[in-house]
């Protein structure tokens, strides 16, 4: 099986933490290396498709 290493130091583990970006609207979570702190991905903080859908049900709008 593939181990995911950190591009920046090969450490292989990993932590996600919840940032808020400068002139952002909204939060997102990071995931970054446990050892040095870079940045290796980041995912909305919810999930917004599922939001979408029960905003157009709600406004009976067909997506």
């Amino acid at each position: 099986m593939a181990r995911p290493k950190c591009p920046k130091c090969d450490h292989t583990r990993f932590e996600s933490t919840l940032i808020s970006p400068k002139n952002g609207n909204f939060k997102m979570l990071a995931v970054h290396c446990a050892k040095c702190g870079a940045i290796v991905g980041m995912a909305d903080c919810h999930d917004v498709g599922s939001m979408v859908q029960c905003l157009a049900e709600g406004l009976n709008i067909s997506i």
